[in-house]
């Protein structure tokens, strides 16, 4: 990334989180429903250098199998882990951030 000059970062849609998410302010029960309408969620990149050469990387955020509460509850604070790989699927960075509220009980 040392030479990039310019980076567009595009969240890919989930219908299914749409749905959920959507149902739930309807009904007003957002704060009951939480997470568990949440998804993977994931990114594609492009990054442009300074030869007007791109590439393309995929990026995946993952949670372990309690990450929902986390999501819930720590909103924007929670437990973050990504990867991310270049076009030809290898892992070129990994993330691991952890609670940024000190590893509350959700996290």
């Amino acid at each position: 990334f040392v030479d990039t000059k310019q980076m567009m970062v595009k969240q890919k849609f989930e219908v299914a989180e749409a749905l959920t998410n959507a149902a739930a302010n309807l009904l007003g029960i957002s704060w009951f429903v939480c997470g568990f309408g949440e998804m993977t969620n994931r990114y594609e990149a492009t990054a442009t250098d300074v030869n007007n050469n791109t590439s393309t990387f995929h990026a995946t955020e993952t949670s372990e199998l309690h990450g929902w509460t986390g999501r819930c509850f720590c909103r924007p604070n929670h437990k973050l882990q990504m990867r991310v790989k270049n076009e030809k699927g290898q892992e070129i960075l990994w993330l691991d951030r952890g609670c940024k509220l000190g590893g509350c009980f959700s996290c």
